[in-house]
């Protein structure tokens, strides 16, 4: 847990920490770690979303050395590469 909270404490949010780390709290039957846990897990999920969507909006380059543009199709705004 010390790698997140190191890593998301640059980040804008509203966890409490403690709670997520007192020994006393861990399960979901405590308010306070559920309604925590949701934030840190919405959190997680956006990071991740947002690696996704770079990665799908970088571009993809080939093996051809002259990036001949016969090397793939854009249609409906899907690239298709052909064979």
């Amino acid at each position: 847990m010390g790698l997140i909270q190191e890593y998301y404490s640059a980040c804008p949010n509203n966890i409490d920490w403690n709670e997520l780390l007192d020994p006393n709290n861990l399960g979901f039957s405590d308010r306070e770690f559920f309604h925590n846990w949701i934030l840190l897990k919405n959190l997680i999920t956006s990071t991740k979303n947002k690696i996704a969507q770079a990665i799908l909006e970088t571009p993809i380059l080939t093996q051809n050395p002259l990036w001949q543009t016969n090397a793939y199709e854009i249609r409906d705004s899907v690239i298709k590469l052909r064979c």
